[in-house]
């Protein structure tokens, strides 16, 4: 068995953010993401490998020059989260052998995720989407590949551009795909 894992702090200056009183313009800010990932691989039996790993983020606005009320200012001020971020578990859990795989993933927004950095009106609501792959090696040129995403058909909002242009996320959604290798 093999454990890995990171911690990173990521600090980004001139972050361009969309201004919500200017529409159209940007601010740009400064911006801090900070989150770790981990993972365990291994081998169950001398055929199956199996890995299961576990991502966090959480991205913040850490200044902004233009930060105030009034003529000339921007409302995005520090410490408000970077919109459509919410902190993002990601769960992957990983069969392997010589000849096939199987996948799964959850993709988590547990908490509200604020649409604009400001003002906090519209909210998107956290959820839970469950996605799948299985692959079977044909030969050494050949493969073929099913991907399920969606797996329980949840209804959620995936991601926005404005407080009135909101869209849903996919529906439960089926890739058949044949892979071949030169």
């Amino acid at each position: 068995m093999i454990y890995t894992a990171a911690v990173y702090q990521i600090d980004r200056t001139g972050t361009p953010l969309n201004d919500p009183l200017n529409a159209g313009f940007s601010v740009l800010t400064n911006t801090r993401i900070r989150g770790f990932e981990t993972e365990l691989n291994g081998y169950i039996t001398d055929a199956w490998q199996s890995k299961l790993g576990y991502a966090y983020t959480d991205a913040r606005i850490t200044d902004n020059p233009r930060a105030g009320f009034g003529p000339g200012t921007s409302n995005i001020l520090p410490g408000n989260r970077v919109q459509l971020v919410s902190v993002q578990p990601v769960l992957v859990v990983e069969q392997v052998s010589n000849r096939s795989a199987v996948v799964g993933r959850a993709r988590c927004h547990l908490l509200l995720r604020f649409i604009h950095v400001i003002g906090r009106l519209v909210k998107m609501p956290g959820f839970v989407r469950f996605d799948a792959a299985v692959y079977r090696k044909i030969d050494e040129t050949w493969r073929v590949q099913l991907n399920i995403e969606n797996i329980f058909n949840k209804g959620y909002w995936a991601s926005a551009d404005g407080d009135n242009n909101i869209s849903p996320g996919q529906s439960r959604t089926f890739r058949l795909t044949a892979i071949a290798r030169f």
